[in-house]
């Protein structure tokens, strides 16, 4: 994963090709714009590790939340020990276990649509850079028929 400097770096790039791309005429064009959709490609991917790093971290935090709070609610259930008997105690607990709380279901959809949102941003992008290849195989060919 790209830190933000990098990810910067590479937004600068763009917006240089794309003003250079607007000035540039014959041949540096077709570089260019090969460039620019491999720049592009790798700037999408850079923000999708990023997005899907935070997305994890802030799941995982959650989790811990839940799980930090399911242990607070049993320790005050603990805390009217004297008050109740064991039995009350247990029925208290019992739902409170983080199993029964934290959706596992929901987390592993959530981890599922990352994986999926993943593999089509890995597919555009391949696309975007095949395509630019092609891009720029096509101008090389009637480039050469001009001549």
């Amino acid at each position: 994963m790209l830190d933000s400097w990098e990810l910067h770096a590479l937004g600068t790039k763009v917006g240089g090709l794309a003003t250079l791309l607007g000035a540039a005429g014959g041949g540096q064009q077709i570089f260019l714009k090969t460039e620019m959709l491999v720049a592009l490609a790798s700037q999408a991917m850079a923000q999708f590790a990023g997005f899907e790093v935070k997305l994890l971290a802030e799941l995982e935090e959650a989790k811990e939340e839940v799980r930090r709070q399911c242990e607070e609610a049993k320790q005050r259930c603990l805390q009217a020990g004297p008050h109740l008997s064991s039995g009350e105690i247990e029925a208290l607990m019992a739902p409170i276990q983080f199993e029964h709380v934290w959706d596992s279901g929901a987390e592993a959809d959530i981890r599922a649509m990352l994986q999926s949102l993943k593999s089509q941003m890995t597919e555009i992008s391949t696309h975007l850079v095949t395509s630019s290849e092609r891009f720029s195989a096509s101008d090389n060919t009637a480039a050469v028929q001009f001549m």
